[in-house]
């Protein structure tokens, strides 16, 4: 696979918006949250067993730049 391509699809790793990586089932219940922010374990540090820390937002609250209903998921085998 192209690595252009590879980098566009992968979901996995530390990043701001885009689409999210779960380890399990995704917990949103609100379709519409997006990504703010996902960490993912690495080499450097290690949530629980390989997890995943996503943060949602509802996007008409990111476009307000309004913080206070972040959503917190960890997400680990």
């Amino acid at each position: 696979m192209d690595e252009a391509l590879y980098a566009a699809l992968n979901r996995s790793g530390h990043k701001l918006g885009g689409y999210p990586e779960f380890t399990q089932q995704g917990p949103r219940t609100a379709q519409d949250a997006q990504v703010l922010l996902q960490l993912d374990s690495d080499e450097h540090m290690m949530w629980r067993d390989s997890g995943i820390a996503n943060f949602f937002v509802d996007p008409a609250n990111l476009r307000r730049g309004d913080f206070s209903r972040v959503a917190y998921n960890l997400d680990c085998d």
